[in-house]
């Protein structure tokens, strides 16, 4: 089971204009797009754990106390969309932004990182991203262009410890624990 940290946006409705402005919304033979209610910023992956790992988890992220934070400094802006990330190894089709992430949110990811140590948690550079969409084929993700998007913007107002599990029908995710980041 797959185990992450993530905060989900609030914002389907501008994500499925901003999807139309850039011709996406009619690709569902190119790219296979994720429903609005599973689109989530991941704060900090886990990794794969079995069900005695993810319970461990689920204690020590309840035992968290986020710095308090108002919401300007936790204001998610997203200005770009395309392959993602951003190079020859892109994966996703993804919005993005073209800024450091605010600080408070590299706060919160270091401090994850850190509290989630015995768990060995990714450790590559913290990216922040909304993935909205898969692609059929590889050679699919290489027509995109990046292109400049109407800023989107998303205040981070809690986070959840998710668990996802895989069948024949996708991705089941399972929200383990949430704390609120609001003061």
């Amino acid at each position: 089971m797959n185990l992450f940290v993530a905060t989900f946006p609030d914002f389907a409705g501008p994500i499925s204009e901003a999807l139309s402005s850039v011709g996406m919304s009619d690709q569902k033979d190119r790219f296979r797009f994720i429903r609005p209610e599973k689109r989530h910023i991941t704060v900090l992956f886990i990794g794969d754990h079995d069900e005695l790992t993810c319970t461990r988890a689920r204690e020590v992220f309840l035992s968290w106390r986020p710095p308090l934070s108002t919401p300007s400094e936790l204001t998610i802006r997203y200005d770009r969309f395309g392959p993602f990330p951003p190079s020859r190894r892109s994966r996703v089709l993804a919005f993005y932004g073209t800024s450091e992430p605010p600080p408070a949110l590299l706060l919160i990811h270091h401090q994850l990182t850190d509290l989630f140590a015995p768990f060995s948690p990714d450790r590559r550079r913290f990216q922040p991203h909304l993935t909205v969409a898969y692609p059929r084929s590889r050679t699919t993700l290489r027509e995109v262009q990046p292109v400049p998007v109407t800023p989107l913007e998303f205040v981070a107002s809690e986070l959840s410890l998710v668990v996802t599990r895989t069948d024949a029908q996708g991705s089941l995710y399972e929200i383990r624990a949430s704390v609120s980041l609001r003061r």
